[in-house]
């Protein structure tokens, strides 16, 4: 699916230090990473707020035409959440194919 528009500012400033530290970094031109993560872990993100999961599992079952944060609003869990909630719910084993495949996994 391609992007939805513009990169985010926050993915633009994310790549701007990742590079600055030395390392390689893709933005690959793909739904945005939301769709691609379980729906355990944003039902632990939003700690099982039904209306919530609802508006997760809408955005999750959408093409990714859209952009996830207008179809979840506050359901995106970020920093040290989101590296805790990371480790708990996606392993290779559960990672969607399609990044999989991206990531040559």
């Amino acid at each position: 699916m391609p992007p939805t528009g513009q990169r985010a500012p926050s993915a633009v400033a994310l790549r701007a230090v990742i590079e600055a530290a030395g390392q390689v970094c893709h933005m690959w031109r793909k739904r945005e990473m939301e769709f691609h993560l379980p729906l355990s872990l944003f039902e632990e993100a939003v700690s099982g707020d039904e209306s919530r999961v609802a508006m997760v599992r809408i955005a999750l079952s959408g093409g990714g035409d859209q952009k996830f944060t207008e179809l979840a609003p506050g359901c995106t869990p970020s920093g040290e959440k989101l590296r805790g909630l990371l480790a708990r719910h996606v392993t290779k084993q559960n990672l969607e194919a399609e990044l999989r495949e991206l990531l040559g996994l």
